[in-house]
């Protein structure tokens, strides 16, 4: 069965949220279970073209909107602002289908277009959001490569630090083979004088 609003309380100038997919599409209730929205051509494969710069106001039914996506009632901004009468939003939004208008799916897409008609404000929460969130992987990226220049540093002085105990241990053998070296020659040296005194002596007598 066609989804309808006949099983919620819509009145004209409500704002109909569409969930398709990655993100949300939004259309404007005029009553008689139509909507007026704004939506990109579509590209070769039947899908709405969102790298397009325009868009088209239409008016349908809403089961042709909607198709088999989920959708409800979301006038997302009433606790921020006082929205406009039904009458108005409803006149406008129809004095607008047909029109081609700049589309950008960031910064000028159909929500931009559903929430200037109900609060005179062109927002986008779902494009803040995309913001955000694009914001928040670019800090993670950023502080998993600041993590890895801190690993990398800590290697290269451990590695330092262990050329630097190898170092000292070798300079510490020289030292000692310098010393066993002296020690010996001082033996030597200390043998050969008792060896002449001895000699001495015994020429003498």
């Amino acid at each position: 069965m066609a989804p309808t609003l006949f099983d919620v309380v819509a009145k004209p100038g409500d704002l109909i949220e569409i969930l398709r997919g990655r993100f949300k599409h939004w259309a404007v209730y005029i009553g008689g279970n139509e909507v007026v929205h704004l939506i990109p051509p579509k590209n070769r494969v039947g899908a709405w073209d969102l790298d397009s710069s325009t868009a088209q106001v239409k008016r349908q039914m809403l089961c042709d909107v909607v198709d088999f996506y989920h959708f409800s009632i979301n006038n997302l901004l009433d606790d921020e602002y006082t929205p406009r009468d039904g009458d108005s939003i409803v006149r406008d939004a129809c004095s607008m289908v047909g029109m081609d208008l700049p589309y950008n799916v960031e910064t000028c897409n159909c929500q931009h277009f559903a929430l200037e008609l109900r609060y005179g404000r062109p927002e986008c929460r779902q494009s803040k959001m995309v913001e955000r969130k694009t914001m928040e992987k670019q800090q993670l990226m950023e502080r998993q490569i600041m993590e890895r220049q801190r690993s990398g540093e800590s290697r290269m002085a451990s590695a330092e630090s262990e050329t630097d105990c190898m170092s000292e241990v070798k300079t510490a053998a020289v030292i000692g083979g310098v010393a066993i070296a002296g020690v010996a020659l001082a033996v030597l040296g200390a043998s050969l004088f008792s060896s002449k005194d001895d000699n001495k002596k015994r020429r003498h007598k």
